[in-house]
């Protein structure tokens, strides 16, 4: 008897092994756009429930329930059903902040029969994307070539601001002008938080090379964190050197006089991007 009673105990905790209940958590997406983009987050019973269960959630992560998205703490699943849904919102903001990642867990039950356990997986990832980007631009579409000033600016798309720290704008400097020779002042551009932008001012150096008008371009090769908009801008260097005819002889006698017209370049300049 002592044997048989044993035996029964174990089947019996085998079939209720067999037949307990897990809730497992899921998402419909795991990116969402900043804007009002949503996820669907789904707990899902392995049969149905006898009567209503209650599915608690915790919330963690760099994203801030009530501020950057808005969820319930908690989702049902009604008696006879399998499945209980709620629906995750992101919230806009006009910040710059790259990013931020939802972690939801499943962190309880309740009603149901009793016997309901968490399963795996019992959370979800989901990434809010943010909305705003960083763009360069410049205020001089063309400078002159002594000293002449272009201001490029990396701004927050809709006049928002940086919310998570300062942002480093990694800027490279291409085109026809050669930096440190043609102008100075090039560089990586900061946007301190709270701010919306940052600048850099480029002077442009005289010399007396006849080589032509130049091009200066900036472009955001990387930011520290979050997504870029806009990723280049040009501005003309205006040459101040000039090609002028002259002649040597106001006037030639007639028979067998020379006079020679000469091309040159202003200001004892020489001509420096190949032959004129």
């Amino acid at each position: 008897m002592k044997r048989f009673n044993t035996f029964l105990i174990l089947f019996l905790m085998f079939v209720g092994a067999s037949f307990a209940q897990t809730i497992t958590l899921s998402s419909s997406t795991a990116n969402v756009n900043e804007d009002g983009g949503t996820a669907t987050i789904t707990a899902t019973a392995s049969s149905a429930v006898s009567a209503d269960l209650t599915v608690q959630l915790t919330y963690s992560g760099t994203a801030t329930n009530g501020s950057d998205y808005s969820s319930a703490a908690t989702i049902t699943i009604s008696a006879g059903n399998t499945t209980g849904s709620i629906t995750l919102t992101s919230s806009n903001d006009t910040y710059f902040e790259g990013n931020e990642g939802v972690t939801v867990q499943i962190t309880g039950l309740s009603g149901g029969s009793g016997g309901e356990t968490i399963g795996s997986p019992d959370k979800v990832d989901i990434t809010i994307q943010d909305a705003e980007t960083i763009s360069i631009s410049r205020d001089n579409a063309s400078v002159s070539e002594d000293g002449g000033t272009v201001t490029f600016t990396a701004s927050v798309s809709g006049g928002g601001t940086v919310a998570n720290g300062d942002v480093t704008v990694t800027m490279s400097w291409t085109g026809t002008a050669t930096a440190g020779t043609d102008y100075t002042g090039q560089g990586d551009i900061t946007i301190s938080n709270g701010n919306s932008s940052g600048t850099v001012t480029l002077t442009s150096s005289n010399d007396t090379y006849f080589e032509g008008d130049e091009t200066i371009t900036g472009t955001i090769s990387s930011l520290s964190y979050g997504s870029i908009g806009t990723a280049s801008a040009s501005s003309t260097i205006q040459d101040a050197e000039t090609i002028s005819i002259s002649r040597d002889n106001a006037s030639i006698a007639e028979n067998g006089g020379t006079v020679t017209f000469t091309a040159s370049v202003s200001g004892g300049g020489t001509v420096a991007n190949g032959n004129v």
